[in-house]
């Protein structure tokens, strides 16, 4: 007598008992769809390091540029504010000094301006985040 004769000869045994091979055709559906889900979380653990690393190569482009843009300009303007003191007249040097303190506060709001310009674009884990959506409506 094999387990299939036993649950047709007596169903009411086991009110929840289901017919041989349906368990395991269904802790096959189960275990392909855990799979899928699986690999769905890996691609998408992946995209999000990239995101990641991109985020951080834009973080770093942009620290760069500002750090770079301040030593220059430091640099720049010192040696431009002595050579303009030493070029003025003794009794314009006080206003050449006002222009020039003037001008380095003008300079570096243009470079901040800039700087937050460049980063107001800037979502961080886009394309994940996008994806994340697309599986949440698909699910």
């Amino acid at each position: 007598m094999t387990d299939n004769d036993e649950f047709e000869r007596n169903p009411g045994r086991n009110a929840n008992a289901l017919p041989p091979g349906t368990a395991g055709a269904r802790r096959g559906r189960v275990g392909a769809a855990v799979a899928r889900l699986a690999e769905l979380a890996a691609l998408r653990f992946e995209l999000f390091a990239v995101d990641l690393e991109l985020g951080a190569l834009q973080l770093l482009g942009v620290a760069v540029l500002v750090l770079g843009a301040l030593a220059l300009a430091l640099a720049g303007l010192g040696l431009l504010v002595a050579a303009l003191l030493l070029a003025a007249p003794e009794g314009w040097r006080w206003a050449v000094a006002a222009a020039c303190g003037l001008g380095c506060w003008g300079g570096g709001a243009w470079l901040l301006w800039r700087a937050r310009r460049r980063l107001a674009g800037w979502r961080p884990f886009a394309a994940t985040l996008a994806e994340l959506g697309r599986d949440r409506d698909m699910l």
